[in-house]
């Protein structure tokens, strides 16, 4: 379902306010959430890019399922800028209405004291709370990383997804949730199915827990599995 303006969220303003940690000023910034034509991807992380930038205004993307709170969508609260980063901070529409729940929002920034033509802003994504809510692995990282665990695999197919343990708290935690299929020869010169199940810690991509199941290729029977670390 498609509407031309989902939400007004705030007058058109910019309006200096509180100092910056590193002593410069940061301001609100006025901005207006508009209905996107659609998003053809759902991006494994949060992503948040800068996708158009007009005379007076600034488009930018906010993308990614892991923002979800449970049931609840995430909302834009406020942002806050200067010249070396713009701080977005997300909030979550309990109201449970009927609506369609996004992954992604679109959202028109009106440009003042705080942009240059020269130099774009680094863009963070916070909750109220002042958590990060931006992974630090990649997804290749996220890859190699469980490639190491899983030494003499082939054939592999690997299924990435990404959460954060506590969205709204003031240190929210990335996961990755990893399933690996693929085909191992054990040291006998037998071929066995193997399916692991690995969470790995964002940030230093250390295993959580983990599980490897080896079946027989024959007939699907389990023959053993191992957990790791």
């Amino acid at each position: 379902m498609k509407r031309s303006v989902a939400l007004i969220l705030c007058t058109a303003c910019i309006v200096a306010c509180c100092s910056w940690p590193l002593g410069e000023t940061v301001q609100s910034v006025g901005f207006t959430v508009l209905e996107s034509p659609g998003y053809d991807k759902t991006p494994t992380v949060p992503e948040v890019s800068i996708v158009n930038v007009g005379d007076e205004t600034v488009d930018i993307l906010i993308t990614g399922e892991a923002l979800n709170n449970g049931a609840s969508p995430f909302v834009v609260r406020n942002i806050k800028a200067n010249r070396s980063e713009l701080q977005i901070v997300l909030d979550w529409d309990t109201s449970g209405d009927a609506f369609p729940r996004p992954v992604h929002q679109l959202i028109r920034l009106e440009k003042g004291d705080w942009w240059s033509a020269d130099e774009q802003p680094a863009i963070r994504l916070l909750n109220g709370n002042r958590g990060l809510l931006q992974a630090v692995s990649t997804p290749q990282q996220v890859r190699d990383a469980v490639a190491d665990h899983l030494p003499g695999l082939k054939g592999q197919h690997t299924y990435l997804k990404f959460s954060f343990a506590e969205v709204a708290s003031s240190d929210p935690k990335g996961l990755w949730d990893v399933t690996v299929v693929g085909s191992l020869r054990e040291a006998d010169g037998n071929d066995m199915d193997v399916v692991a199940k690995i969470t790995l810690l964002d940030r230093d991509l250390t295993v959580s827990s983990g599980k490897v199941t080896y079946y027989s290729p024959s007939n699907g029977t389990i023959v053993k599995t191992e957990e790791l670390p």
